[in-house]
């Protein structure tokens, strides 16, 4: 597996590697990482995947 935080890459390089990453597992994957939030390096990203994958429908609409 790629680390992700080689030194050698940029912040860049290593934000599109994760989002990718995150793109890519499977949805208990996903749940799994976002039930231990705490413990990522990256929990914006993770944030920003789970609420696009699992969005709410708002029953106001």
């Amino acid at each position: 597996m790629e680390n992700f935080f080689d030194p050698k890459k940029s912040y860049v390089s290593c934000e599109e590697t994760i989002k990718n990453y995150l793109c890519s597992i499977s949805d208990s994957q996903l749940k799994t990482l976002f039930e231990n939030l705490e413990y990522t390096p990256f929990p914006k990203l993770l944030i920003k995947e789970y609420k696009k994958r699992f969005k709410t429908v708002n029953a106001d609409r």
